[in-house]
């Protein structure tokens, strides 16, 4: 019994101490659970921080480029408003231009129509015999002047002389009736015109001052030929305006002009600069226009019509060559002889004035593909100031005056 006893007791310790055993495997495996999951937790932790950090980066990163995209974008409006502005600046002024030249325009028309009828009114009171003595009676005197300041004025080069003696001779061999007179030789442009002060192109509508073609020629050219505001201007465009775009066409400052006639007739020194800020293409083609609006009809064949009975019929047939060109009721290449005869038969300046504008034209239209001026275009622009056949001396130039 007592052995028995103790084996009991024996089996009951060894049953507590396995049961003592199994407790502390669990526990020892609920400890090392509980170290694991503290583990995962702390992990999970660092890896929120460091995807809260990096979030955190990005957001920064995006908002710096949000606000780059922002300024840049504040800067691009800013310069577009700026160039609208310009641009409307630009278009206003080009607009306030284009009133500007239609209201001189529409001046120039109505004092023109003024004028015309002024005149016949004078002509019906003038007899016929007062105004055959006052034409015959303009050129002497001032061929008596140009001589007088030639001769105190010394002698050009030789080559320059003997060139300028041919055109001399031409002018002289015109008939007194043209208003031609004998031409200074030996004087520069500075020079022939501080020996010949005056006006050489008018002021608005060509008034105040009053220039007419005779007067400027005579102050202006030393050959006697062509005024200089057409000469120097129809030089200008043709070495730097014939391939502007809309040339003659859309117009210059008159502002600038209105200087420049100023300067052109006080200051023998003055002369058409290199492009620029004043000295645009459009201004010059303004001044140009200017002075051919500025002169009354008949200005290129030396006397109006209506003042003069050969004048007359030679302005008489030029409307019916043009007439009949537009009918084409003769051959093409018979009305271009004929012109060509008709302009041989002008006096000298008025011929060489319309030869320099035709020859600026022809240069002009061969460029029509890149300044999208045709010869029909240009005519618009200045032919009812050059007689009624502008387009066919623009188109045919060498033809009708080289060849």
């Amino acid at each position: 019994a007592a052995a028995l006893k103790l084996a009991e007791e024996e089996a009951a310790r060894k049953l507590a101490e396995e049961e003592a055993a199994a407790e502390a495997a669990a526990a020892l495996k609920l400890a090392e659970e509980e170290a694991a999951r503290k583990l995962a937790e702390e992990e999970a932790a660092a890896e929120a921080a460091a995807a809260l950090k990096l979030a955190e980066e990005e957001a920064a990163r995006k908002a710096e480029e949000e606000a780059a995209a922002r300024k840049l974008a504040e800067e691009e409006a800013a310069a577009e408003a700026a160039a609208a502005l310009k641009l409307a600046e630009e278009e206003a002024a080009r607009k306030l231009a284009e009133e500007e030249a239609a209201a001189e325009a529409a001046a120039a028309l109505k004092l023109a129509e003024e004028e015309a009828a002024q005149s016949e009114a004078e002509e019906q009171a003038l007899s016929p015999k007062e105004v055959g003595n006052d034409i015959a009676g303009a050129p002497s005197s001032a061929a008596v002047a140009v001589k007088d300041d030639a001769e105190e004025a010394g002698t050009a080069s030789e080559v320059d002389a003997v060139e300028i003696q041919a055109d001399a001779e031409q002018v002289a061999a015109a008939p007194e009736s043209s208003g031609q007179v004998a031409p200074d030789v030996c004087l520069s442009y500075p020079e022939y015109r501080m020996a010949h002060p005056g006006p050489i192109l008018g002021g608005i509508f060509n008034k105040d001052p009053v220039v007419t073609f005779a007067q400027a020629v005579e102050r202006s050219d030393p050959q006697g030929l062509v005024p200089w505001p057409l000469r120097r201007g129809c030089a200008w465009i043709e070495e730097h305006g014939v391939e502007t775009e809309g040339v003659f066409r859309i117009p210059g400052s008159t502002k600038n002009v209105k200087a420049w006639v100023v300067q052109m007739n006080d200051d023998p020194e003055f002369d058409l600069g290199p492009p620029g800020s004043e000295f645009t293409v459009p201004s010059v083609c303004s001044m140009i226009i200017k002075f051919l609006m500025g002169q009354k009809r008949g200005w290129w064949t030396g006397i109006p019509p209506e003042e003069d009975e050969a004048n007359k019929a030679t302005f008489h047939k030029f409307a019916q060559l043009a007439k009949a060109l537009r009918a084409k009721k003769e051959s093409r290449d018979k009305c271009l002889e004929e012109i060509r005869e008709a302009l041989r038969e002008l006096p000298p300046s008025p011929r060489e004035t319309i030869k320099t504008v035709s020859r600026m034209m022809y240069q002009i239209s061969k460029h029509h593909e890149v300044n999208l001026m045709t010869p029909p275009k240009l005519a618009l622009c200045v032919g009812t100031n050059l007689g009624p056949l502008a387009e066919t001396m623009f188109e045919e130039y060498e033809f009708l005056f080289e060849s």
